[in-house]
């Protein structure tokens, strides 16, 4: 129970009531309500980072640069929503993408694998799931949509912390919780209140994955930290579902096939620490 108090004051707190202050602030606005969400996930993640004692606004090394990373992401968002074309909107993204990850992926001498793969690795995942997501948004309702890629976020934090990344499982958390305004102001009804939003969580969550299998010295296995940026993915099932006449059994797979991901996730890195063991001891 004292991690929990502690993590929702230190952790959850500044980011969800950011996020939800911005996101009500933006949804009221018809120009800027389609980025509303974006916004706030940037916004919220941004105060969160600059509410942590370790946390610096002068990047020195790749982590330093997530917040920037954010807001960066969360202006490509607003360029869409005041009249960017939907074809630019991707491409900037996709661009955007890259240059997060060029940012983000450390240059440890014996990384792997090597930088230049790993950065065309992590920018190809990112962008892969920033299109798929970007096109779900009209399909489904926005509010599942977020309510996804929180339980994603969770079980990125889950792995996270079983690979004794407890700093990078805490960005995960503040990234996580600031995702709370978007889905406050949601509805469940496809809309583009969500613009956005997928591009900075995807690349976010894909560079953060690799940044704790970079650091790890742990025995969580290597497909815990690669399967976790791909769970959303599922959900194209669900959107299928809704394009075919609503059919409730695809519907159920979709969502089966999320919970699955989750679970092939998160089991493994929690078998290689088992946190009942600790207690024994």
């Amino acid at each position: 129970m004292d991690f929990v108090r502690s993590f929702v004051a230190d952790t959850a707190l500044v980011p969800v009531i950011v996020s939800a202050i911005v996101a009500a602030a933006l949804f009221s606005v018809k120009r800027f309500a389609r980025c509303s969400g974006a916004v706030a996930l940037a916004c919220g993640f941004f105060a969160g980072w600059a509410s942590q004692d370790w946390a610096t606004l002068t990047p020195a090394r790749y982590l330093d640069w997530l917040p920037y990373c954010a807001a960066a992401l969360g202006l490509v968002a607003v360029a869409a929503a005041i009249g960017l074309p939907r074809w630019a909107f991707l491409s900037l993204g996709i661009v955007c993408c890259i240059a997060a990850t060029w940012l983000l992926v450390p240059s440890f001498p014996k990384l792997q694998p090597p930088r230049f793969q790993a950065i065309a690795m992590i920018a190809g995942t990112s962008a892969a799931m920033f299109i798929l997501l970007e096109q779900l948004t009209k399909q489904i309702g926005t509010r599942t949509l977020i309510a996804c890629l929180m339980v994603t976020g969770t079980a990125a934090a889950l792995v996270l912390q079983q690979s004794f990344g407890m700093k990078f499982a805490q960005i995960m958390g503040m990234l996580t919780a600031s995702l709370a305004g978007a889905f406050l102001f949601a509805r469940n009804k496809p809309d583009e209140t969500s613009m956005g939003v997928p591009l900075i969580f995807t690349t976010l969550v894909a560079n953060l994955m690799f940044i704790g299998n970079a650091n790890s010295t742990s025995d969580v296995p290597v497909y815990s930290f690669a399967v976790v940026p791909c769970i959303p993915a599922a959900l194209w099932l669900v959107a299928s579902a809704n394009r075919k006449d609503n059919r409730t059994w695809l519907k159920l797979a979709g969502f089966a096939l999320f919970g699955l991901l989750i679970v092939s996730a998160v089991y493994p890195a929690i078998m290689a620490h088992p946190p009942w063991e600790d207690m024994e001891h």
